[in-house]
């Protein structure tokens, strides 16, 4: 029962957003900006201010940091090696932190 009370609110989003996409026309690239940059720093807060914070975070965060530098370092010796210019180097570098 608890499997269906999940379901239920995700299949009535898909079907407002498909009525309003089929019938009202609504253009959809502004309700996706505003989602992204406006709701994900409350489900942001809303999962810190629920959830105690405990040294997991901070392991979480050095290992991604970690990650990211790594990734950094990585990025720079194949663009060295393969004589890349600066504009070449810099979308490597772009591509391989935010991938993560």
């Amino acid at each position: 029962m608890e499997f269906i009370g999940v379901l239920i609110p995700i299949f009535s989003i898909f079907a407002i957003g498909y009525i309003g996409i089929k019938f009202l026309r609504i253009d959809i690239k502004p309700i996706s900006t505003v989602t992204l940059y406006l709701m994900s720093p409350f489900l942001a807060f809303r999962t810190f201010y629920q959830n105690n914070l405990n040294m997991d975070y901070v392991y979480l965060g050095g290992f991604l940091l970690v990650l990211c530098i790594i990734s950094l370092l990585f990025a720079y010796i194949v663009g060295y090696f393969r004589k890349w210019d600066e504009s070449a180097k810099s979308s490597f570098y772009s591509c391989l932190c935010f991938y993560e």
